[in-house]
């Protein structure tokens, strides 16, 4: 013990003698392992959220592909779920948006019509009360159950919830149970607050389950899962599901959903693996595995700088150490005190490396848009997981740091560390060298890569999608979910306009079923100037249509470029006027000119049939902008008075030079107008852009670590060259008391120095481009992965790193009077 305790004696005064060393071990350290795991805890929180569900390898997920999107209609389900013989138990769900309104208080939120036999399968239990069961199922019970974070946020943690009702879209449902915390529903990155039995879904929900989807097949609408039997193999049950399907082709074949006449449609229902079950696996798994690649690079640079610099510190050492060696020192013993050394700053580096995880924790937690007014509250969790990470990532700092340059620096030759000459001989630095260009080129490689993610993102964020929503703030209203009719939506709507356009800092307000891009999209209409009109699938032109109150082209930002916009005399009683985007404009008629025109307009349904259609004379055209999604311009899209075509899902837009103002100006009009009505508001920027919240993520990560990169090659490529250059001060005085002049000494250290910088420049721009390539690919962008202003700028500061690391102690070296170098040779 005592040994022990004066080595670590010694190293608490090396480190204390060394107070740079130190400080920049310690920092490093703390960056490199406390960004890696709160960025893996943020990746972990965001992609990899787990299913919850008891013995996953028993669980799988029956899929439709094609058309029905992986869904299977409710009586196939029933029919699979009497025949098969391979599964412990079969349940069915159905995501479905709805208003939850308990109290006083509303809002949308996310939940799932199920089967009796779901929960079974799933195999999570009540923390309070019951869940579903298949006598709920039959009887179409008003019954829900709540997660454990519904019931702790909005519940208050009542110890009584069970027990209390909840109005479900219009329905009042009776709280019989609270689940687990650790289960979500089967789509953990949308977590379910509230579970219902499938066939008493309010048909006013989002996805609501009509009368016809719980007996037309040809109606995809529930996800199916299994529970496999502990005899029974995926290959068992993918045989007996596929004998099923088969069986029901023949006894009762499916029509296309889409009414083509003649079109069969052929039951496949794979089984997938649990943990391949989460919408696109590959997509999820790519994106991740990049952000943690980038990770990785980030601690690798941080212990390279370390192994390098405690290599060089060895190597100032080595005259030591051949001394003690040949005093009887064993080799176990010097790496002993090494590690100790190396370990101290290693569980530093660790400790600091946790403060930061903490802080970066909070720091990350927000609300995320994820679809039309439905937010997720993003917060990434310090968990068992992530505290293994961390402790892996010390590990790895402890062998890098700490072994590695231990091992190496006790190799030292006896004879040459004690050798006349040996003081004068310039330090040995290929693995230096080797060290230095790797690090360089993973820090470029990981500069580069970061600087496209950022240059995406502004891409994306700077675009002129032909809406101006940076001066925008929107609320989504859906007055379907609670049952509202039409005269009491429109009082609702005129009392909520007539607040915000009364407040000073709103330009303009204005009310409309939909936008062309972002949320909410708009009904599809199938158009014809063909008179009488007839629709069918194969033929005719489709459109996005909106219906919108006047002023709504003011209030967005869009420009009309024929004719006029919808105004006040395009009342319910007037003759049904359109406003069409160039667009469609372009598709029908092949011109813009076509003020004065006519059309047909008709919804289009699934079916294969339209409601009845509607003549409609042509007002305007507008500029096109982005519809569906920004980024996509020219899809067809028009305009209808609001007044003529009632809508019950509306998006309410106010246009301020300060949308947050105005998206709390909405806020308050909505709280005071409707308040048990849920609805939500914020900035169109928010909004409109939230689709790609996963995007702006991955462009802050990159750049937050590509500037860590960065500054942590910079800082390590300064300290060991000038490190190594230093060491080489008598070198230069021999060199210089042989007649060599100081231009010429500082050229020979500048070109040592520069050369694995240079190396690692070359390595790192080929393995940059090659890994651009990669993201242009998986992002499908139309930026460059070869930008030249980028490659030109990325080597320069890394050449500014070496250059003072080179030139300063190289001039200072080089000022030195010979005989002051030499004398004590």
């Amino acid at each position: 013990m005592e040994p022990l305790l004066a080595d670590l004696r010694l190293a608490l005064r090396r480190l204390r003698r060394a107070p740079g060393f130190t400080i920049f071990a310690i920092a490093s350290l703390a960056v490199g392992i406390g960004v890696s795991t709160a960025i893996y805890s943020a990746v972990r929180t965001l992609l990899w959220v787990p299913l919850g569900i008891a013995e996953p390898g028993r669980a799988v997920m029956l899929g439709a592909p094609g058309p029905r999107s992986g869904l299977l209609s409710w009586p196939d389900f029933l029919d699979l779920r009497a025949q098969q013989r391979s599964f412990q138990s079969v349940g069915a769900a159905q995501q479905l948006y709805a208003a939850v309104v308990v109290g006083d208080r509303a809002e949308t939120a996310v939940g799932e019509g199920v089967s009796g036999d779901y929960f079974d399968t799933v195999g999570v239990a009540a923390v309070r009360g019951r869940l579903l069961q298949r006598q709920d199922e039959a009887s179409a019970a008003r019954v829900a159950v709540v997660s454990e974070t519904f019931w702790r946020t909005r519940l208050h943690a009542d110890a009584a919830a069970v027990g209390r009702t909840l109005t479900l879209s219009g329905d009042i449902f009776e709280i019989v149970g609270v689940i687990g915390g650790s289960f979500h529903g089967v789509t953990p990155m949308l977590p379910a607050a509230v579970w219902i039995p499938v066939t008493a879904v309010p048909d006013r929900t989002h996805t609501g389950f009509p009368a016809r989807q719980l007996t037309d097949r040809a109606l995809g609408s529930v996800s199916v899962w299994g529970r496999l039997k502990p005899a029974v193999s995926l290959a068992q049950a993918r045989a007996e599901t596929t004998m099923i399907a088969e069986r029901l082709d023949a006894a009762v074949p499916v029509t296309s959903r889409y009414g083509i006449p003649g079109r069969l449609e052929r039951r496949a229902w794979p089984l997938t693996d649990a943990s391949e079950a989460m919408g696109d696996a590959e997509h999820v798994d790519a994106m991740g595995g990049a952000i943690l690649f980038a990770v990785v690079t980030v601690l690798f640079i941080a212990c390279t700088n370390l192994a390098n610099l405690s290599l060089a510190s060895g190597t100032s050492r080595a005259s030591e150490t051949a001394v003690r060696t040949a005093l009887g020192a064993s080799r176990a013993r010097l790496i002993r005190e090494h590690l100790l050394e190396s370990g101290l700053i290693v569980f530093a580096g660790s400790a600091a490396g946790l403060a930061v995880l903490w802080t970066l924790t909070t720091w990350f937690e927000t609300d995320l848009p994820i679809m039309q007014n439905l937010t997720i509250h993003f917060r990434p969790e310090v968990n068992g997981p992530v505290l293994l990470a961390c402790a892996a990532a010390t590990a790895v700092a402890l062998l890098v740091v700490g072994l590695w340059p231990a091992w190496s620096s006790t190799r030292a030759d006896i004879r040459r560390g004690l050798g006349a000459g040996a003081a004068a001989t310039p330090p040995r630095w290929r693995l230096h060298r080797s060290l230095v260009g790797w690090q360089v080129a993973g820090s470029v490689a990981m500069v580069l890569v970061a600087g496209m993610c950022v240059k995406v993102v502004s891409a994306v964020g700077s675009r002129d999608p032909g809406i101006d929503y940076k001066h925008l703030a929107l609320a989504q209203i859906d007055f379907a979910l609670n049952g509202t009719d039409e005269p009491r939506a429109r009082a609702v709507l005129d009392d909520i306009l007539s607040k915000v356009r009364s407040e000073p800092e709103i330009q303009a307000a204005s009310v409309s079923a939909g936008l062309p891009f972002g949320i909410m999209g708009p009904p599809v209409y199938a158009t014809s100037t063909e008179e009488p009109f007839t629709e069918t699938r194969d033929t005719g032109h489709y459109t996005s249509r909106i219906a919108a109150s006047p002023g709504i082209f003011s209030t967005l930002g869009m420009r009309v470029v024929r004719g006029r916009g919808l105004t006040d005399r395009d009342d319910a009683s007037a003759p049904r006027v359109t406003v069409l985007s160039e667009a469609i404009a372009q598709e029908i008629f092949h011109t813009s000119d076509v003020v004065g025109r006519s059309v047909w307009l008709s919804r289009w349904s699934r079916a294969g049939h339209g409601r009845t259609p509607v003549l409609c004379e042509i007002v305007g055209v507008s500029k096109d902008t982005d519809t569906f999604v920004i980024g996509r311009r020219g899809s067809p899209v028009l305009f209808v008075p609001l007044a003529q075509q009632y809508e019950p899902r509306l998006v309410l837009s106010a246009r301020s030079a300060n949308p947050a103002a105005a998206a709390a100006a909405l806020r308050a009009a909505m709280r005071t107008a409707a308040p048990s009505l849920a609805a939500s508001a914020g900035t169109a920027d928010t909004l409109l852009l939230g689709p790609y919240f996963l995007l702006r993520i991955i462009g802050a990560l990159a750049a937050a670590l590509g500037t860590i990169a960065l500054v942590l090659a910079m800082a390590g490529l300064y300290g060991v060259l000038s490190h190594v250059v230093a060491r080489r001060t008598r070198e230069i005085g021999i060199r210089i008391a042989m007649g060599a002049d100081r231009a010429r000494i500082l050229r020979l250290i500048l070109r040592d120095g520069f050369r694995p910088v240079v190396t690692g420049l070359l390595i790192g721009l080929f393995v940059g481009v090659a890994l651009r390539m990669v993201l242009k690919a998986t992002l499908v962008t139309s930026i460059s992965p070869i930008d030249v202003v980028v490659f030109s700028l990325v080597p320069v500061p890394f050449a500014v790193a070496a250059l003072a690391a080179c030139y300063v102690p190289a001039a200072r070296a080089a000022r030195v009077d010979p005989n002051v170098a030499l004398r004590d040779m």
